[in-house]
């Protein structure tokens, strides 16, 4: 008996049923309540995992399946008071974000003698764009409802920037969109915790030292350059997707350490179950060096 064949198809059937059922009135419930039992895949999936025999992984996902769908509100009928009470809420507060949205910019000043630059940046969640130059050390431009505080610390040579989020200001509706521009000069160190947030770095203006990004359920999309000797990149992400892309003739080591990942990665060789190198890596004129500690990642390594 094949389990996830079986599985697949009283999937399918129930969808259907209560598609038909739903759709003659038999009964009325939201979508969204069924998307959220979105964690019972994991729960399938670990049963699909367990060395026992198919009729057992069967009896205990119909139980999973039981247990997660009495959670669900079956009225029946078409419960017109429940969904105009459910939109008229969504209406309320969605206007009520949309009142409070606006713009947000922090600024640090250039000043000569910067040599070395550190972005520590708290992302929580939304769009962000990393990239392009300014004429000050940083600027940070954001549409939305979500308020920021900036603060810099002098080092030597050098400043530290940490942008963070105020306390007590994420909202179940917020709107995040920021744009972050850095000056050219100094050589950067970014600290990123993107938390849900979707994070597009073009990173190749900038002459770089190290990156270290710990993201939860997000989305990275990574471009380097060709303006420093080394980088080191650092990944510590779960349930996330990751693109890194990095110059044609740079060397790249790759070491991970990972649950669930699936990787695409060109121009690197396989050194062991952990360890990837593109051929050439010691006479490369830029090495590049990757660590990524993930679980049920999207990893891909492009050329460009």
């Amino acid at each position: 008996m094949n389990y996830g064949k079986i599985f697949w198809g009283v999937i399918l059937i129930l969808i259907g049923i209560l598609f038909a059922l739903k759709n003659f009135g038999v009964f009325f419930f939201s979508w969204w309540e069924i998307l959220e039992l979105w964690p019972l895949l994991l729960v399938f999936w670990g049963i699909g995992l367990l060395p026992v025999k198919s009729g057992v992984k069967l009896l205990l996902t119909v139980a999973a399946l039981a247990i997660g769908l009495a959670t669900v509100d079956f009225a029946p009928g078409y419960n017109y008071d429940r969904y105009d009470r459910f939109h008229n809420w969504r209406q309320h507060d969605n206007d009520r974000d949309r009142k409070e949205w606006r713009e947000q910019e922090l600024t640090v000043p250039f000043e000569d003698g910067i040599d070395n630059a550190t972005l520590k940046l708290e992302a929580a969640a939304g769009d962000f764009y990393v990239g392009g130059q300014t004429e000050k050390l940083v600027d940070f431009r954001r549409d939305g409802n979500l308020d920021y505080s900036l603060t810099v610390d002098d080092r030597p040579n050098g400043k530290k920037v940490r942008i963070k989020l105020r306390e007590s200001v994420f909202r179940s509706h917020s709107g995040n969109e920021v744009d972050i521009r850095l000056h050219e000069k100094p050589v950067w160190d970014f600290d990123l915790d993107i938390g849900a947030a979707s994070m597009k770095m073009d990173l190749s203006e900038y002459k770089l030292n190290g990156i270290d990004i710990d993201g939860g359920a997000s989305s990275i999309d990574l471009r380097l350059g060709k303006l420093s000797e080394e980088i080191n990149v650092e990944v510590d992400a779960g349930a996330s997707s990751v693109k890194i892309r990095i110059p044609e003739d740079a060397g790249c080591e790759l070491r991970t350490s990972s649950f669930l990942t699936s990787k695409s990665l060109e121009g690197l060789d396989k050194v062991d179950s952990q360890h990837y190198r593109s051929d050439g890596f010691d006479d490369a004129p830029q090495k590049i060096y990757i660590r990524l500690d993930a679980a049920i990642t999207s990893l891909k390594v492009l050329r460009y």
